[in-house]
């Protein structure tokens, strides 16, 4: 009695503010709200599982995304060649794994090259003269310490310490991912392996999949599922077009900075991995830019130290106005909101908080386009303007 009692109070009291928000908000707005926070729920379930099992799930997904993707290819060759389906996907998965190898293959053997001649350059650098330069560094340092006040230097010293000991962490931590990583090419072989085959039997049994994952819907919700891929699909194409712009533009700065107006040698690997670090938040193209600024600054180059800070800066600017212009634009998606998601995502939960709220406004934009009254509002909308 007394459960049912607290059951009815508390049913009660959620009609009553459900009634209030009801005469606050209008009908329309509580719909779209209501909405949301159901989408909001199953996003957020499926985003959580999702980053749990992807460290063991991760080969197969990519193998999945290259099978669908190479579809076109699989039919091109069936209608050309006239042969079984399981030869065909074997024709296309090793066509599309030579061409992406063999553009790794070229990359790193210039980049190798290159490494070569440095590491070559490096060896003929006169030690004794860097020793020198940096011992007039420091001494230059005594100097500017003698007109600084003790009181600071004693006030503040624990807050050096404490930076000098998060930088040398940091190092530490940079040095150990390096090793961990070098440590785990044997898995990584596997993966690779694991990958190559999966998307042969992904992309033999690619009808197979699509009929029996399609027969458990309706013919309507077979139809508001495709209309979800394609246009998940069609999303996924421009983020990946913009976001290869944007490093292409990294690459294309870097290259033109490094080669025509600074005459740095070894522009191009150089050039490639600002590239590569930009596509990692951790690291951005920082991690290439200011250790050359240290280096030419010990050398005692000032100008080409100086040209490389200027470059940075420039590199940045440029990157911090055309991303959320070119993303939000080929998505479809205010700039200010992108901006808002990648700022509170941050701030939350750092990389992956922004992935989580970026996704969730795609997501969602998504989830509203393909909904199934969309097209019936649509017609109204476009009867009633006639």
């Amino acid at each position: 009695m007394l459960k049912h009692t607290r059951g009815f109070k508390i049913n009660n009291m959620m009609d009553k503010i459900r009634s209030s928000f009801n005469d606050i908000f209008s009908e329309s707005f509580m719909k779209s709200a209501r909405r949301f926070g159901i989408f909001a729920i199953f996003y957020t379930i499926a985003f959580v599982a999702f980053f749990w099992t992807a460290a063991y799930t991760f080969p197969f997904i990519i193998a999945f995304i290259i099978a669908l993707s190479i579809q076109p290819l699989v039919k091109l060759l069936k209608e050309r060649i006239g042969i079984s389906n399981g030869i065909t996907s074997l024709i296309a998965s090793v066509l599309v794994y030579i061409l992406f190898f063999t553009l790794i293959f070229l990359l790193s053997y210039k980049m190798v090259s290159e490494a070569k001649q440095m590491l070559s350059t490096l060896t003929t650098i006169d030690i004794n003269y860097v020793t020198q330069l940096v011992k007039e560094w420091i001494s230059r340092f005594d100097i500017y310490l003698k007109y600084i006040d003790p009181d600071f230097i004693n006030k503040n010293s624990s807050q050096i310490t404490d930076i000098v000991k998060n930088a040398l962490g940091m190092l530490g931590r940079v040095l150990n991912k390096f090793l961990s990583a070098a440590g785990s090419i044997p898995l990584w072989i596997a993966v690779i392996f694991i990958t190559i085959i999966s998307t042969y039997f992904f992309t033999r049994d690619m009808d197979k999949i699509k009929n029996s994952t399609f027969g458990i819907f309706s013919e309507k919700g077979q139809q508001r599922v495709l209309n979800v891929l394609e246009e998940g699909v069609s999303l996924f194409v421009k983020i990946v077009k913009s976001y290869a712009i944007i490093y292409m533009i990294t690459f294309v700065e870097t290259l033109v900075g490094f080669s025509l107006i600074l005459r740095i040698k070894y522009a191009v690997i150089l050039s490639i991995v600002a590239a590569v670090f930009d596509i990692i938040p951790v690291l951005g193209v920082g991690a290439v830019y200011w250790p050359l600024v240290v280096i030419y600054a010990i050398l005692g180059d000032y100008r080409t130290s100086i040209g490389i800070m200027i470059l940075y800066v420039f590199v940045v600017i440029v990157r911090y106005i055309v991303e959320p212009k070119l993303v939000s634009t080929s998505l479809g998606i205010h700039p200010v909101l992108l901006l808002a998601a990648i700022f509170a995502g941050l701030m939350t939960f750092g990389v992956s908080g922004a992935i989580y709220l970026i996704v969730m406004i795609i997501a969602y934009k998504i989830f509203n386009k393909t909904k199934p009254d969309a097209q019936l509002h649509e017609d109204i909308n476009t009867r009633t303007t006639q």
